[in-house]
């Protein structure tokens, strides 16, 4: 839970509020307490997120205008739904009828997602001419460009004719970060 105090205004700048690390499609939602420590109605008029990553973070909710009553307080829900890799933040501005101090007040919102992101090399694999009863090895590549080490756990080629292969090694192949993993295809 973090903390914004206001006095019929906007107190505390700078806060900061983190998410957990998450995986794959993952969702994670956290309250946001903004505090009236003031004498006077507090009226929050909007909220809004800029930043590279603002589409991974919100919605915001309610959306609403909010009048916050003095030396009370009102929880938002912002949610974390990270659309890309790696560590991502925001700025979450926040509007008032602050005639006292800075408006509109800014929090940082900070998350990761980690995942196992996967290139494929070659992208296409010329075999040429092979003569009925030969066979060609090509190589193929998995690097794995991701946050998270990851397991192949099976490898299906479209050739339509059943002519193609993988034939080494076979399925599950762990993969740490950084790190490739080598195939052959006949």
């Amino acid at each position: 839970t973090v903390k914004t105090y206001l006095k019929s205004g906007i107190d505390s700048v700078a806060q900061t509020l983190s998410f957990d690390s998450l995986l794959c499609s993952s969702q994670s939602c956290k309250k946001y307490w903004v505090f009236n420590t003031g004498n006077d109605t507090l009226t929050i008029q909007s909220m809004q997120l800029t930043g590279v990553n603002a589409s991974s973070f919100g919605p915001i909710t309610p959306s609403s205008i909010r009048k916050i009553a003095p030396k009370d307080s009102f929880a938002y829900t912002i949610c974390f739904t990270p659309l890309v890799g790696g560590s991502l933040s925001a700025t979450l501005k926040i509007f008032s009828d602050d005639s006292i101090k800075t408006n509109p007040a800014i929090t940082t919102l900070t998350g990761r997602k980690d995942s196992a992101d996967f290139l494929f090399a070659p992208g296409l694999l010329m075999i040429g001419d092979v003569c009925i009863g030969n066979r060609t090895c090509l190589p193929i590549t998995f690097q794995n460009i991701g946050t998270i080490a990851d397991t192949i756990t099976s490898i299906t080629l479209n050739s339509g004719s059943g002519a193609f292969a993988v034939t080494s090694p076979i399925p599950p192949i762990p993969v740490a970060v950084g790190g490739a993993a080598d195939r052959k295809s006949t």
